[in-house]
């Protein structure tokens, strides 16, 4: 996909959304605690703190609605590797490390650097 509304990608980021598709499974990878681009997540997407979220998580894994825990990764250049080599890969990196072994989605049909861009650290 080229395209997805806010609205999907938080479905997509709190594993509410495991599937493209319907059938294509979506691998979710994060950045580590104290990194901006996990920052920008928690802020615009979880609206929770890092501590939260690992609460959030463990909630998931005990009610059995998810299987383990979202990858993390330390660097935007190992996040968009990650995304390159696998089908179906969702991650967030800073828009200086986009090349062409990625794909950048459209949010609600805005892009990196278009005003109102949802996962804009100037939002």
């Amino acid at each position: 996909t080229d395209a997805i509304s806010f609205k999907e990608l938080v479905k997509i980021f709190k594993q509410e959304k495991h599937f493209w598709g319907g059938w294509k499974k979506i691998y979710l990878i994060l950045r580590e605690a104290g990194s901006a681009e996990k920052q920008l997540v928690l802020k615009r997407i979880y609206e929770m703190e890092d501590e939260e979220l690992k609460k959030f998580w463990l909630g998931k894994l005990f009610r059995q609605e998810i299987a383990s825990f979202p990858k993390t990764l330390s660097s935007n250049e190992a996040v968009k590797r990650f995304v390159s080599q696998v089908p179906n890969a969702v991650g967030v990196i800073d828009a200086s490390f986009v090349d062409d072994s990625v794909k950048v989605l459209r949010i609600d049909g805005k892009g990196p650097g278009e005003s109102g861009y949802a996962l804009s650290s100037r939002f």
